[in-house]
């Protein structure tokens, strides 16, 4: 799955499109201190959580959430989109990226 473009729905609120084989496979929403997952297809996922609730890595051109119970979540994901990631969760209180 890839994040192909982002959203700057409010100052608040970050949208991700994601997208795989070509379709529109839903959204990752970054809505003030939550992230809202919305993916769907053969990678369904569905539920929200707080930032502050999973890790986050970034490295050769892949985002990778990590979430309490070691399950990840991994996208191709370019600079441009993580550097928007990034802003976000750190003006939000999430201090740990890679």
């Amino acid at each position: 799955m890839t994040i192909t473009s982002h959203d700057m729905i409010s100052e608040n609120y970050l949208r991700l499109n994601i997208s795989s084989g070509g379709l529109s496979r839903g959204s990752i929403d970054f809505i003030s201190e939550k992230i809202n997952f919305n993916i769907s297809g053969r990678s369904f996922f569905k539920g929200m959580t707080a930032i502050n609730q999973l890790e986050l890595e970034y490295s050769d051109g892949k985002l990778i959430f990590i979430f309490k119970n070691k399950k990840n979540l991994e996208f191709n994901c370019s600079l441009k989109e993580f550097e928007k990631v990034n802003a976000h969760i750190q003006t939000h209180g999430y201090r740990k990226t890679y």
